[in-house]
This record gives C-alpha cells, sequence and structure tokens, in this order.
C-alpha cells in the first residue's frame, strides 16, 4: 500500500511535469468540470472514477492551433498497447535527460504497477509520460492528453469486463 501512495505521488509529480507550463486555463476547466457534480466516495470503483474524472481530452487555452491533431495522434501511438507496452516502444526514442531519478525508478517498475487493479491508471499516466518525452516541446502536452486518455479508455473496458 505504501508503494501505492509513493507511486501516486510520485505520478502526481510527473504529470504535473508532464503536463508544461502553468497554465491557467486547464486548472479552471478541470475546477468547473468537478464541481459541475458532487464528488465520488473514496472507496468508488475505479470504473466510475475514471468515468466521472477522465473526459474525452480537448485543446487547453494557448493550446497550439493544431492540438486536437496532437491528441488524436497521441491516442493513435498508445491504442492497443499497455503501459508498459507503451514504455517499451517509446523509452528508446526519450532523451537521457528526460526523467529524473524518481521518474526512472517508477518507468522501471511499470510492471509491477500494471499488475495491481489499483495502480494501473497510474501505470497509463507513467507510460503517456514516457510518450510525452518523445515529442516536440509544442506537441508535448497534447500528445500525453491523448496517450493517457486512450490508456484509460483501455482500462476502462477491462474493468468492464470483469464485472
Amino acid at each position: 500500500m505504501l508503494l501505492i501512495a509513493m507511486a501516486i505521488g510520485t505520478i502526481a509529480v510527473l504529470t504535473l511535469s508532464a503536463c508544461g507550463g502553468d497554465d491557467e486555463g486547464s486548472s479552471t476547466e478541470t475546477l468547473q468540470g468537478t464541481a459541475a457534480k458532487p464528488p465520488l466516495p473514496a472507496d468508488a470503483p475505479l470504473k466510475q472514477q475514471l468515468g466521472r474524472t477522465f473526459p474525452p481530452p480537448q485543446p487547453t487555452e494557448g493550446a497550439p492551433p493544431k492540438a486536437q491533431a496532437f491528441i488524436a495522434a497521441g491516442q493513435k501511438a498508445c491504442r492497443g498497447l499497455t503501459p508498459a507496452e507503451v514504455v517499451d516502444r517509446f523509452l528508446p526514442q526519450a532523451g537521457a535527460n528526460d526523467f529524473d531519478e524518481s521518474q526512472e525508478e517508477l518507468i522501471s517498475k511499470i510492471g509491477q504497477y500494471e499488475n495491481n487493479p489499483t495502480a494501473d491508471f497510474a501505470a497509463g499516466q507513467i507510460a503517456a509520460g514516457v510518450y510525452e518525452a518523445t515529442l516536440p516541446e509544442l506537441q508535448q502536452r497534447s500528445g500525453y492528453q491523448g496517450c493517457v486518455y486512450e490508456l484509460a479508455q483501455q482500462l476502462r473496458r477491462e474493468l468492464a469486463k470483469q464485472g
């Protein structure tokens, strides 16, 4: 359980750093979307949490003109892959200095997260961060959005199969 808590904490840092700049538009959009519905209980099933908190990605305020195309490219790049497969495919293309030590540790343990249903979404975030590191700066944020969304949708489908 401690490993999961540490992973989620580090993933939050990874996710925030992966998203790039301090974009007020994305914070506002997230808060407005969350405020629209009452919060879910802390023990709500992951399937329900994904459905509520992970709407289809949209370009954020200040995004480049082709942001929607970059989101679609991220979805396509990660479609049909597990988080570990995304890492295996894209990590060799990432730069040597793209990740700090704690991020590298998470990446090296992605298979462990993937095998734990409560941490599988976190594995998708880690994998999307690896994919993002392979993209030109202009495409990074949107590519990350598309990849992490696709991995979340795959997780949702898997959870639906399980019951």
